[in-house]
């Protein structure tokens, strides 16, 4: 029941996620735009701009949720049964989501800062922390899903405390250099960050929709079944995230400095890491499949072997996921937002919608799961004709500056 209630409430953690990108992914881009035109102010007014209204933003969106958290619990399919859970999480969830969205956006900016290793270092300990703190607060005080929510937001306040240095000491060239918020590089961050902000959201839908449709066909234990498949899940999406986010600010970088030499072979060479990462990572999955789904349910349990056959069919799709993923934010890096966009929302939302809508009719719970995969192979197929037709553009006009 516990991990049903946290999978019904992971729309939210993409709502976070879709705003911080909306600010933080755009923000930076164009953060690192300018640095790469030697722009160094320009740089720090928008990094301080964005974070301040981050920050309103945030706190605004806290007080709201929490006031109406049980309208929210039940719009995010909670019955009679799971209500009180996941009431209990969203209560600390809610009220921190300050912390939770500032972190990401500090970790975007030290990212395209020139400073990757202690981007990484606030991710990395952040996300031990929340495994420890876990461990303490469910197994050893008996806190239940509030322990387990409190250990999320304390990991991420930590991450947090991390990446404050390098603004207040000022080790890079991206600091606050006033606490005036001009709204018009509000409105540029906006702009820029619009497109894989919506892909975001509309992956937060996508989860409700999911959810829905297995309340629908199997209860709780399919809402169980899809918790399993997806925190097992997130640590091959979040590599796969990763080689692409590491394109960013190199990409934005050079395409600001007019070196599109640069921006094309950093594309071919993180397409070709993401390809064979993705193979890797479904292999591992395919092959320890029943191990971890004995991670979350009783050995030789029926949901065991559910989940198991469940993430062999879902994780198929991590084979094209990267791509997609890499295609996007590789548009998205060089300013080419609608590009970015439509790639985005076609795999992240429209596919997947197609497919969950038709195939359940047909297989059932199967159908659920298979959704999936071919969400991320019809979404390939389209990042195919994309880079087909841009190599046609450069080759009609050679003096463009078309990126692949």
């Amino acid at each position: 029941m516990g991990l049903a209630a946290v999978n019904l409430c992971v729309p939210l953690f993409y709502l976070f996620m879709s705003l911080e990108v909306l600010f933080g992914f755009g923000g930076s881009a164009l953060a690192s735009m300018a640095l790469g035109r030697g722009d160094d102010e320009e740089a720090r007014e928008i990094f301080s701009s964005v974070a301040l209204f981050m920050l309103f933003l945030s706190s605004l969106l806290a007080l709201g949720l929490f006031a109406y958290r049980d309208s929210l619990a039940l719009w995010l399919g909670a019955g009679e049964k799971l209500l009180p859970y996941v009431k209990e999480y969203l209560g600390v969830i809610v009220l921190a989501a300050p912390i939770m969205m500032v972190q990401p956006l500090l970790e975007a900016f030290v990212r395209n800062d020139r400073a990757p290793y202690l981007a990484m270092s606030s991710m990395v300990v952040g996300s031990l922390s929340n495994i420890v703190l876990n461990y303490l607060f469910i197994f050893i005080f008996s806190w239940g899903l509030f322990g387990a929510a409190l250990a999320t937001v304390l990991g991420h306040l930590i991450g947090l405390l991390i990446l404050g240095g390098h603004f207040y000491l000022k080790r890079g060239n991206i600091y606050f250099s006033s606490l005036r918020l001009r709204f018009s590089y509000v409105f540029r961050a906006f702009a820029n960050g619009v497109a894989p902000a919506l892909s975001e959201a509309a992956a937060g839908i996508v989860v409700v929709l999911f959810n829905l449709k297995l309340m629908e066909i199997s209860k709780e234990e399919g809402v169980a079944i899809f918790g399993a498949v997806s925190y097992i899940g997130v640590m091959a999406v979040t590599a796969l995230v990763a080689a692409s986010q590491g394109l960013q600010p190199i990409a934005s970088f050079n395409h600001g400095a007019g070196f599109y030499d640069r921006v094309r072979a950093v594309f071919r060479f993180s397409f070709g890491i993401t390809l064979v990462l993705g193979f890797v990572l479904y292999a591992l999955s395919w092959s320890f499949a029943p191990f971890l789904a004995e991670l979350f349910f009783p050995l030789d349990a029926p949901l065991a072997k559910e989940s198991a056959e469940a993430m062999r069919i879902y994780y198929a799709g991590y084979l094209f996921l990267g791509l997609n993923i890499l295609s996007a934010v590789f548009f998205q890096s060089i300013g080419r937002s609608l590009v970015s966009f439509v790639i985005s929302l076609s795999y992240n939302f429209v596919f997947i919608l197609f497919w969950l809508e038709l195939l359940p009719r047909f297989f059932g719970l199967q159908g659920i799961w298979l959704s999936y995969p071919l969400a991320m192979i019809s979404g390939f197929l389209l990042v195919l004709w994309v880079i087909a037709r841009e190599r046609k553009i450069q080759t009609k006009e050679p003096l463009c500056k078309t990126p692949l």
